[in-house]
Order: C-alpha cells, then sequence, then structure tokens
C-alpha cells in the first residue's frame, strides 16, 4: 500500500510538472517546521493468566498446599495480624507497595524514536514552501534544517483527500495527514503526521511494532 501511494505521488507530480512551471504560480504558502515527535507503539507482551499466574499451583487462592487455611499462614497464631500472641498491641511495619509500580521504559522505544527524528528529511527550523501552480498542486522547495540549502519538488493534494499531502523531493516521496493542534499560544496550527509503520516493521521484524508516526509541528496557522 504505501508503494503504490509513492508511485502515485510520482505520477501526479510528474503529470504537474509537465503542465505547469513557476511563472503560473497563482498561491504561495510555507509551513515552518518548530518540532518534530516521533510516537511509537510495541504489541504488548503476553501476560500469564491473572486467575492462575503459577501453572503449577492449580489453587491460586492458597499458593501454600500444606497450610488449608490461606488466611492465616501460621495454624499455631489464630490472629495472624498480631505474629506475638503474648503481646496483643504488637504488629507488623511495613512499607506499603505501591499497587501499580511504573515499568521501565522498552528501551527499542527510544532506539526507535531517534533512529526516526535522525532520518526526518525536514528538521526543525526547516520548512517547506508550497507554490500552487494548479488548484490541488505544484513546485515544493524544502528547507530540510535551518542552515541547510533548499530543495526542489513537487507536492499534490488530492481532490477526494483534502487532509492529505503529497510531497515529493531529492529522494524522498511521502504522504502527510494533515491535521491541527493547539500551540502553547493557545493557537490552532498545522500538523504534519507521516506513517512510517511498515518501513519500522521491515527494520525491525520481531519488535512487535504496532505504529510509527512522524509528527511535524509547524507554525503554520490551522
Amino acid at each position: 500500500m504505501g508503494k503504490l501511494k509513492i508511485l502515485t505521488a510520482l505520477l501526479l507530480a510528474a503529470a504537474l510538472t509537465a503542465c505547469g512551471d513557476d511563472s503560473d504560480v497563482f498561491y504561495t504558502t510555507s509551513y515552518p517546521v518548530a518540532r518534530i515527535e516521533i510516537s511509537v507503539s510495541l504489541s504488548e507482551p503476553e501476560k500469564p493468566d491473572p486467575e492462575n499466574p503459577d501453572p503449577e499451583n492449580p489453587d491460586p487462592e492458597n499458593p501454600d498446599p500444606e497450610n488449608p487455611d490461606p488466611e492465616n499462614p501460621d495454624p499455631e497464631n489464630p490472629d495472624p495480624e498480631n505474629p506475638d500472641p503474648e503481646n496483643p498491641d504488637a504488629g507488623t511495619s511495613q512499607t506499603e507497595k505501591p499497587e501499580n509500580p511504573e515499568e521501565p521504559e522498552n528501551p527499542l522505544l527510544e532506539e526507535i524514536r531517534n533512529d526516526a527524528l535522525a532520518k526526518a528529511p525536514v528538521q526543525a527550523g526547516g520548512s517547506y514552501r508550497l507554490d500552487f501552480t494548479h488548484h490541488n498542486g505544484g513546485p515544493l522547495v524544502v528547507r530540510p534544517a535551518a542552515d541547510a540549502e533548499t530543495v526542489t519538488g513537487t507536492f499534490i493534494k488530492e481532490p477526494d483527500k483534502p487532509e492529505e499531502l503529497h510531497f515529493t523531493f531529492g529522494e524522498q516521496a511521502y504522504t502527510c495527514k494533515v491535521s491541527g493542534y493547539t500551540d502553547t499560544d493557545d493557537l490552532r496550527k498545522t500538523l504534519f503526521s507521516v506513517d512510517l509503520t511498515e518501513e519500522y516493521k521491515q527494520l525491525y521484524p520481531d519488535a512487535g511494532i504496532t505504529q510509527v508516526i512522524r509528527k511535524e509541528y509547524t507554525s503554520h496557522p490551522y
């Protein structure tokens, strides 16, 4: 599916190139990239049956089969809350453990995030400039980073998918889902989301990847 989208974008880009040039530009808009985030999701590992976490013990309610009363592990002491029957006021003092302790993050998540971030063709400080020569596309000028030289290409906005933009420049060809986000100044701005799931499933076939999304937060009003 991903290859088909790229092929479609390339064909549409070729058609645009053949039908128009920079002199036909009737509208220009820019999308400066303010920051980039990578969202990664992995499948959850199989967890033991909560009703019987120990398959060797058929009675999960009584972990000690030699003690028929699991509520009183010491049959010689009828009051399990007072381990010293000679001192009725004595009790045990224990540090309570949190019910849901935080599990350490899978190091693979950070590895995938860092890799996808490093490979982003437009880094924070870079930008996209769209020159409309047609109602649904035209030449594209990309600045990969704040101090980088510009790269030219084309962009396409399919009529039946107004929420998507196809970018083609250099060796890059990808589709952005266009949506909005609320910035720290409470203004709505444009977000480009690029689905990298299939690419990273091939790079990490045993990682259990379910989703990898590159999110490019721009300062362009939405």
